[in-house]
């Protein structure tokens, strides 16, 4: 009976050793609150092996991602949905404009996404047999890796937002296996990706799937291969990229959704000022303290060249000075900076513009870019009132002179 109880236990502690517990509603809200914006490209493999009737992972992705997509999605985000097998399709753009509209859309959408397997015939009608080899064979009998990185390179390409952070999810439990009609010699990371990744503006996470051809490790140690050859891996920052193990017997799809939020989260974000307000002035200056803070669990060393100013209407880009030049931060810490540029305004008026960091590392913060706005004031705008009053003032005084002259003769 001691033995069974202590066999209880035992079991006890392990199974909460591996419970993580979930995000609470004012976690969500912390979340929907960060600076900016995020582009959100998510590609699902939608091969035959992924179908729930066949003990696939499609049902489990899906609820994944309307759960983490629904709660996390701000006004102003948008979410990119593909899908691939023997062909990779774009399947919805969702921008998210009024959230509590949209998101119900983006539900639909991925609630939409299907596995399926294109059958093609061979024969004639009515003695028509499924084709198992042929040039013709496809659908969701394979996983094409080279038709999947091109789609995915040309919608960040495309309808990525420069001023958004961009975020790549990769849902997949296949190798690579391109249709015998279209081979593919190269299924590796395209150097497209790199270039996100080398600025520090983007995210890329490969979650590997129960249910295909290749265990769970078998697919990882595959895509920890195929990112770790990608053209210029060696100077993307630490924590940007992210294979992610589904594991049966571990933490499962929470465990998965932890750590897309993680990688999700290693930045460095610009908490304020969220953008320049510098109002009417005769010498327009800037001498702005900033706050950023590093989000991600590693340090994060920040150098810049400085910041350029870029006022619309037509006038030379400004450069702004921002001190220091170098800062790193310690997980969870924050940091001050200076922006300074004086009397930068010739002409009195209204201007409006951005200010653009420059980045002397991969390591940046976001947003990148702020808006600006400011009145530079003519002389008379900025200093005719006090004249004004001056005059008043002096007037006053000499007509009490003049009165008091001419009654006391």
């Amino acid at each position: 009976m001691r033995t069974a109880i202590r066999i209880f236990v035992i079991a006890l502690v392990i199974a909460l050793s591996f419970h993580i517990p979930p995000l609470r509603a004012d976690d969500w809200e912390d979340l929907r609150a960060r600076p900016g914006n995020d582009d959100i490209f998510v590609m699902v493999d939608t091969s035959l092996s992924m179908a729930p009737s066949l003990g696939g992972s499609l049902t489990r992705v899906k609820g994944l991602l309307q759960d983490l997509l629904v709660r996390y999605v701000r006004e102003g985000d948008r979410i990119i949905v593909m899908t691939f097998d023997s062909e990779a399709y774009m399947r919805s753009i969702v921008p998210i404009v009024d959230r509590r509209r949209d998101t119900e859309v983006l539900r639909d959408v991925i609630d939409g996404i299907d596995a399926h397997r294109v059958i093609h015939y061979s024969g004639t009608y009515p003695e028509l047999v499924e084709a198992e080899d042929g040039l013709l064979t496809g659908g969701g009998a394979w996983t094409d890796y080279c038709d999947m990185w091109r789609l995915s390179a040309t919608a960040i390409r495309k309808y990525g937002e420069p001023r958004h952070r961009q975020l790549f999810l990769l849902f997949t439990d296949g190798r690579p296996e391109a249709p015998l009609y279209r081979p593919c010699s190269d299924p590796g990371v395209p150097s497209a990706f790199s270039a996100g990744l080398n600025e520090d503006r983007f995210r890329m996470g490969l979650i590997a799937l129960p249910g295909g051809t290749s265990s769970v490790q078998e697919l990882s140690a595959l895509l920890t291969q195929l990112v770790r050859h990608m053209p210029g891996y060696g100077h993307i920052p630490g924590n940007v990229v992210r294979v992610i193990d589904f594991a049966e017997n571990g933490h499962g799809i929470e465990g998965v959704r932890r750590e897309i939020l993680a990688l999700i989260g290693a930045r460095i974000d610009l908490v304020e000022p969220s953008r320049l307000t510098l109002g009417g002035h005769y010498k327009v200056s800037m001498n702005t303290r900033m706050t950023i803070v590093n989000r991600s669990t590693v340090s994060r060393p920040i150098s810049l060249r400085g910041a350029t100013l870029n006022l619309i209407g037509g006038q030379e880009p400004i450069d702004v000075a921002v001190t220091p030049s170098r800062i790193t931060l310690l997980p969870g810490q924050s940091g001050l900076l200076t922006l300074s540029a004086q009397d930068f305004l010739r002409d009195p008026g209204e201007y409006r513009g951005t200010l653009v960091f420059n980045f002397g590392t991969a390591s940046r913060f976001d947003p990148a870019t702020l808006d600006l706005s400011a009145t530079k004031l003519s002389w008379w705008q900025a200093f005719g009132g006090y004249v004004t009053q001056a005059i008043a003032v002096l007037a006053t005084l000499l007509l009490a002179a003049l009165v008091r002259v001419l009654f006391s003769s």
